[in-house]
């Protein structure tokens, strides 16, 4: 199985992308395939930096706007590297 694995935090110094093989021979095992890590661009740093101070019905939106951002980047990172995913693993970015 290959999984994609993003993390963004509070940092706000981008977003980590990671694939890795994983599979199972009497123990597990796992290899990375690929890694990067891709900043922000100074709207996207500005809107996290912010977005602990917005109304909930902005907060929803951004929330929904990271998510199809996320979506780009996973598509990107797998056509940039040849690779197709299995599963996707994103915690999402850190505000508080």
């Amino acid at each position: 199985m290959v999984v994609i694995g993003l993390m963004s935090g509070s940092s706000l110094d981008g977003i980590d992308l990671a694939a890795c093989r994983f599979w199972y021979n009497k123990a597990y095992h796992f290899k990375l395939l690929a890694a990067e890590t891709l900043t922000y661009s100074d709207d996207w740093e500005k809107a996290l930096a912010d977005a602990d101070h917005q109304t909930l019905l902005d907060g929803w939106r951004l929330h929904q706007s990271y998510g199809l951002y996320l979506g780009q980047l996973i598509r990107d990172f797998q056509a940039n590297h040849a690779i197709t995913g299995d599963l996707v693993s994103s915690h999402g970015h850190t505000i508080y």
